[in-house]
C-alpha cells in the first residue's frame, strides 16, 4: 500500500472537523516512497485517531502538519508524523504515553491515544 494514500484517505474522514474548528492543514509528503505491507484499515484507524486527538487539542484553532518521509536509519523504512499547535500532553502523563489505548479526561472529552509500531 502507498503510505501517502493511506494518510490522505484517513485525513478525508476528518475534513469536516478541520474546517469547522479553524484548523490550518499542511501536508509534506515525500513522493515515490516504497510500498508498505500493512493492514490498511488498521493503519487508517490509527491515523484517524491521531488526527482527531490533534484536532481536539486545538479548541481555538491552530495548525496541523502531516508528513511522510524515509526513516533516517535506511531508505527501505518509511514513516509518517502528525504534529499540531495544540496544548500537548501534560508532563505528569508522559510516562504513560506508550500504554496502548490509555484514556485520559481532557476538558470534558475522552482523549484516547494509541501506540502502533510495525517492524
Amino acid at each position: 500500500m502507498d503510505l501517502n494514500d493511506l494518510v490522505n484517505m484517513s485525513q478525508k474522514n476528518i475534513e469536516h472537523m478541520e474546517k469547522s474548528e479553524n484548523i490550518s492543514l499542511h501536508k509534506r509528503f515525500t513522493s515515490n516512497l516504497p510500498k508498505v505491507q500493512v493492514n490498511g484499515a488498521e493503519i487508517r484507524l490509527v491515523i484517524v485517531n491521531l488526527l482527531t486527538n490533534a484536532l481536539d487539542s486545538m479548541p481555538n484553532g491552530g495548525k496541523l502538519l502531516i508528513e511522510s518521509k524515509y526513516c533516517k536509519e535506511h531508505d527501505s523504512c518509511v514513516q509518517f508524523s502528525i504534529s499540531d499547535t495544540g496544548y500537548g500532553i501534560k508532563e505528569d502523563k508522559m510516562d504513560k504515553f506508550f500504554i496502548p489505548f490509555l484514556q485520559q479526561k481532557v476538558r470534558g472529552k475522552e482523549l484516547v491515544w494509541g501506540y502502533y509500531k510495525i517492524q
